[in-house]
């Protein structure tokens, strides 16, 4: 042991209990906090977080997960997190629709709420599963099966639908541009086109089958859509594409090779601080007091539904260690990341970026007390 080692374990032993055992999140934290202040500053900027944000979640989490999967153990009770995650992501969801119908929630916040109260993002859990030693590397294996089991299909299916259908009910949502592009009425000032051709005005109703065609036409061609755009975000997803990418890499037996291997634990590395950075510099606090009561009550209702869902995979269900623990901590991560694109489209670009930062924090702390008694 080096003297330099040395010194750090007589540093660290000196240190009170408390601040010892807490010594990871305490980093974490002040890593947010300095990118915060540099937000303030204008030394981080608003067009560095674009990249900053594809480091992160393009590029240094696909390497971390790719890395895993690849050198991991591929034991069956990996592959079983996958049904796991689909049953406690339908319970989830299935809670959250019954609560927003709730009179407390406005029908306008309804979307927004049903989105910040499910679904997790999984890159929160993955640096303490790594710094615990209660797991060992592959263990993160079964926080990935758990995104791909169902978590990944709320991110993206089940708040597409919620967004949809209360998106109308806020006046500041985003409308269609094909909308606005083809407007019901001549503006004013123009003169409206009338057609010389003889109309008929008998009261001679169109026929039956010919508009029930046009319908069921013009729902098959939204229904295909939809679907291809729900395929192509699925099959782009860098974070998906490392996953089956590390598993196929694994059963085909490709040898660990040293260049490619130690290239993508260079990328797995900086994701940790890269993750608190992009933390605190998205952090802002600049609401009113309505947007703030809206915030308060999403953490509060998302926190009761994380700790419910954390007590059913570790006490309920018949689960083994050290699967249980792994999901029951993913259950606590904030939402993931496609809660910001759908509430821009809903109208609540602010209050998303605060209730996401807010949920993150939190889930820093919790994490840490819960990885102790999991």
């Amino acid at each position: 042991m080096s003297a330099a080692s040395e010194e750090e374990l007589q540093f660290l032993q000196e240190l009170p209990i408390v601040i010892r055992d807490s010594m990871d999140v305490i980093s974490n934290l002040l890593v947010v906090l300095l990118c915060f202040v540099l937000r303030k500053s204008a030394l981080i900027k608003d067009e560095h977080l674009p990249g900053i944000a594809a480091m992160t979640f393009k590029v240094c989490l696909p390497a971390l997960v790719l890395t895993v999967l690849w050198s991991a153990n591929l034991r069956a009770e990996l592959f079983q997190a996958i049904g796991w995650s689909a049953l406690v992501s339908a319970a989830w969801i299935l809670l959250v629709t019954l609560l927003v119908q709730l009179p407390i929630f406005p029908m306008a916040e309804r979307g927004f709420m049903a989105m910040a109260t499910s679904g997790v993002g999984i890159a929160y859990v993955i640096p303490v599963v790594l710094g615990s030693e209660k797991f060992s590397p592959d263990d993160v294996g079964f926080a990935a099966m758990f995104d791909v089991g169902g978590n990944m299909l709320v991110g993206i299916c089940y708040y597409g639908v919620m967004n949809s259908i209360y998106a109308s009910a806020n006046p500041t949502a985003l409308k269609d541009t094909k909308d606005e592009e083809a407007p019901a009425t001549p503006p004013a000032g123009t003169i409206a086109m009338v057609s010389e051709l003889p109309v008929r005005t008998t009261s001679e109703p169109p026929t039956a089958h010919r508009s029930e065609a046009t319908e069921v036409t013009s729902t098959s061609r939204e229904l295909l859509r939809r679907c291809q755009e729900l395929s192509i975000r699925l099959f782009t997803n860098p974070l998906i594409c490392a996953l089956f990418g590390g598993v196929m890499l694994n059963l085909c037996q490709v040898p660990l090779y040293p260049v490619p291997v130690q290239a993508l634990r260079a990328l797995s590395g900086a994701f940790p601080p890269l993750l608190y950075a992009f933390l605190g510099a998205t952090l802002k606090f600049k609401l009113g007091r309505k947007s703030y009561g809206m915030v308060g009550r999403a953490l509060f209702f998302r926190l009761c539904l994380c700790l419910s869902m954390f007590s059913l995979i570790k006490y309920v269900l018949p689960l083994e260690d050290p699967m249980s623990s792994v999901l029951a901590l993913t259950t606590v991560c904030p939402m993931a990341s496609t809660f910001l694109m759908y509430a821009i489209q809903s109208g609540y670009a602010e209050e998303a970026a605060i209730t996401y930062s807010l949920a993150a924090i939190l889930s820093i702390v919790i994490l840490k007390l819960l990885v102790t008694i999991v």
